[in-house]
This record gives structure tokens, C-alpha cells and sequence, in this order.
């Protein structure tokens, strides 16, 4: 069999929508692969996983980048530390004396904790708040439900950060380098098949054809070929003279 390197070359230039279209029609016509073909029966289950997966990571943000769960936990306690932040700073003045007290001591914690809500300042700032005093100062300013609500959506983030670290994601780059590899693979094992006329892989081999031209896949040059059981390739005509 012929390396995948130039096919999968020719994949790799295309765009993340045409790759996905590309692999999801390759991928129903490797449903006519003899039983008896393991290897590309296979590459037809990495296939669909390696289009799966090109999908997910390109679904949300054109860039590829999926919006994970934890995105929105991250942006729901930083504005829940930011809004109790503010209002416990806003309590010093406030015209109550015992209210303006419990703001100044919770203040403090505040000020040695930092400001910026991160993950590790928020365990701190949690670990600072959650002895009885503070508890009750919190009550005073009527935030102790605000920040046990904090409390609760880091704890969700937390959970969140240890699942998607259980089940990473490769970067969309490296998601595309493994499809566009699958696809070379696939290509030229159905090609050196259709080239010893044997079948089913003529037919197989003609329906690929077929539907990568009709995807419009720009990235990969089609030409004209006479014998449409037999996949054309790049630079065959000029080696032919």
C-alpha cells in the first residue's frame, strides 16, 4: 500500500466544516466493506470517532476552541465573588454601626485574600470566612446565602476542572492532523484495492470519489479520471507522459 502522507497532506488543507462532511459521507460508504477486511473496518470505527470529535471541538467557537461547562461556572463565581466583594466593601459606610463593623472585619479578609476570585484565593478566602465570627458577620450584612451559592459553584468548578481533566480533549489542530490521517489511510487502501480490480472496492472506490467531488472539497485536486473504479492520483498523469 502506498504511504497516506501525500493524501492525508491534501485533507489537512482543508477547512474543519469540509473535513467533517468529508469523513461523515466516507464514513456511510465504508458500511459496504467486506466483514472479512479488519483493518478497514477499523479505520471506519476510528473514523467516526475522529469525526466525533473534529465536530465537538468546532462546534461552539469558529476557532475550534470548545466552551466547556467550566467556562460558565468560571464566569458565574467570578461574578458572585465581584458582587459579594463589592457589597461587603460598600458596608463600611454603611450607616448602622454594626453592620459597618462586620464589613470592615470582613474587609480584611478581603484585603488578605486578594481580589481577583481565582480558584486558589477563593479556597483561601473560604477557609478565612468559614470560622463561626465571620459566619456571623456575613449574616449581619444578610450574605450568608450569597456565599454559600459561592461556595457551591466553586465546588461545582472544581468537579467540573477534574472531569475534563479525565477526559481531555486534544487541541483542535491535532484533532484535524488525526482525521485528515484516517481519511489518507482509508483513501489509499480503497485505492490500491480498486487498482487490482477487486471488488467491492472498485464501487467503494468509485462512490469516495464521487462524494468528495460532490462536497466541493477544495483542498484535494480531482482529475480527470476514465476509469471511475479507480481513485485518480495527484502527478499519476505526468509520471504516465
Amino acid at each position: 500500500m502506498m504511504p497516506a502522507s501525500d493524501c492525508s497532506a491534501r485533507f489537512c488543507d482543508l477547512t474543519v466544516a469540509q473535513l467533517v462532511t468529508a469523513g461523515t459521507k466516507i464514513g456511510e460508504i465504508l458500511g459496504g466493506v467486506p466483514p472479512q477486511d479488519s483493518f478497514l473496518r477499523q479505520l471506519a470505527s476510528d473514523l467516526v470517532g475522529d469525526v466525533a470529535t473534529v465536530a465537538r471541538l468546532a462546534a461552539d467557537r469558529p476557532t475550534g476552541k470548545l466552551r466547556s461547562p467550566r467556562d460558565g461556572l468560571d464566569a458565574e463565581r467570578r461574578e458572585l465573588y465581584m458582587g459579594l466583594m463589592r457589597i461587603i466593601r460598600a458596608g463600611g459606610r454603611h450607616p448602622f454601626t454594626a453592620k459597618a463593623e462586620a464589613a470592615s472585619r470582613l474587609s480584611r479578609v478581603l484585603d488578605h485574600h486578594g481580589l481577583t476570585g481565582g480558584t486558589g484565593e477563593l479556597d483561601l478566602f473560604f477557609a478565612g470566612l468559614d470560622p463561626s465570627p465571620f459566619q456571623i458577620d456575613l449574616a449581619t450584612l444578610d450574605l450568608l446565602s450569597w456565599y454559600k451559592n459561592l461556595k457551591t459553584v466553586q465546588a461545582q468548578y472544581r468537579e467540573t476542572e477534574r472531569e475534563e481533566a479525565g477526559a481531555a480533549l486534544p487541541p483542535l489542530s491535532e484533532a484535524r492532523r488525526q482525521l485528515s490521517s484516517v481519511l489518507g489511510l482509508i483513501y489509499e487502501g480503497i485505492r490500491h484495492q480498486a487498482g487490482r480490480d477487486r471488488q467491492p472496492y472498485v464501487r467503494l472506490a468509485a462512490s469516495i470519489e464521487e462524494a468528495i467531488v460532490g462536497t466541493s472539497l477544495s483542498g484535494i485536486r480531482h482529475p480527470r479520471n476514465p476509469d471511475p473504479g479507480r481513485l485518480a492520483v495527484p502527478g499519476e498523469a505526468a509520471l504516465n507522459g
